[in-house]
């Protein structure tokens, strides 16, 4: 198993992913995969050539601020319950700390929205429920606001 960063070959399935859970519009999700692939990150979780997750982060507000916002966490169905999106967040938190870092900048804080049904997952990693965003992805469909510290505790 490993987990990578996204490359240009891996644009078919960004644009698949996108299609699949955000919208049916080509022109969206081909601007999705290139927004990923230039701009922000995608890391994916594979074994044996077969994606089983991906993750999408990014720096948010100027690198100098230290924030970053993970966008996207998913494993496929079949694979869920596993220890892999445990797995794959450990990577994003890596992955965030090296991008911050190769730029002499410090991840100070990550944040994300997610829907309130995985929030048991997100406490269990440490992230701390702020706040209910009510109807963020439709009506009745509440996303819960998350975020972790990542200076400062250990070093104060």
């Amino acid at each position: 198993m490993v987990i990578r960063l996204a490359q240009e070959q891996d644009q078919p399935f960004l644009i698949r992913e996108y299609l699949q859970h955000f919208s049916p519009h080509m022109g969206e999700a081909e601007r999705y995969a290139r927004q990923h692939l230039q701009v922000d990150r995608a890391l994916l979780l594979e074994e044996q050539g077969f994606i089983l997750g991906l993750a999408t982060w990014g720096a948010r507000d100027g690198i100098r601020t230290g924030l970053a916002q993970i966008t996207g966490l998913r494993i496929i169905t079949t694979r869920r319950r596993c220890g892999l999106g445990k797995l794959l967040f450990q990577a994003v938190v890596e992955d965030m700390e090296a991008y911050y870092r190769e730029r002499d900048a410090e991840l100070r804080r990550l944040f994300l929205f997610a829907p309130e049904e995985t929030g048991i997952f997100f406490e269990k990693l440490g992230l701390a429920k702020i706040s209910l965003v009510q109807d963020q992805r439709g009506l009745q469909r509440h996303d819960l606001l998350y975020v972790m510290e990542r200076i400062g505790a250990d070093r104060e």
